[in-house]
């Protein structure tokens, strides 16, 4: 394990490491080497009327893989919203050495079911131009919305905004706004 790359990210002692999306622009601007070679967009669907999607990135630092759950809920800490607004949100970006050490893998019966895959071969976007986007959305609509700035917009704007600026190698099921297919 290369320690000297990924000291900022995860310390070798730990699998996982929140941040808010402001934080993680800050860590990765020392991170100039780390590359982005694929986006997941996932949702948990839900027996009741809540659901949740977030992005898994995946990414190389150093010689270390890493991934990236980039996720936006109410300030409320996921309480029902029972008004449209839900506060200021709170954009989080978490690292992991895998996704299995993240809590959503380890719910019964509430996988993460994979709606779409953008993939990058060359040239890869950096890991700064991930981060730079999702502090961008998370401070220019910094307030949740149950009906427009939700899990569901911010995932997905960050998703159209990096196959717009990185146009991808490949792409499979949904990868924009609409809810067609999935993976």
């Amino acid at each position: 394990m290369d320690m000297v790359h990924t000291s900022n990210l995860l310390h070798c002692y730990e699998n996982a490491r929140q941040y808010t999306a402001l934080e993680f622009l800050c860590i990765a601007r020392s991170q100039a080497a780390a590359t982005v070679g694929a986006c997941n967009l996932y949702h948990i669907p839900s027996q009741s009327s809540c659901y949740h999607e977030f992005l898994l990135v995946h990414m190389d630092v150093g010689r270390e893989r890493l991934m990236l759950i980039i996720e936006r809920v109410p300030t409320n800490n996921g309480s029902r919203v029972i008004s449209s607004s839900g506060g200021v949100a709170r954009d989080t970006i978490t690292v992991v050495r895998a996704r299995e050490h993240h809590e959503y893998w380890r719910r019964p019966g509430q996988s993460p079911v994979c709606r779409g895959i953008l993939r990058w071969d060359h040239p890869p976007p950096h890991l700064l131009d991930i981060a730079f986007i999702a502090s961008t959305a998370s401070t220019t609509f910094k307030y949740y919305n149950l009906y427009i700035r939700q899990c569901y917009w911010y995932a997905r704007i960050i998703l159209a905004t990096m196959a717009r600026a990185f146009p991808p190698s490949s792409r499979e099921g949904t990868t924009s706004f609409s809810r067609r297919s999935s993976c």
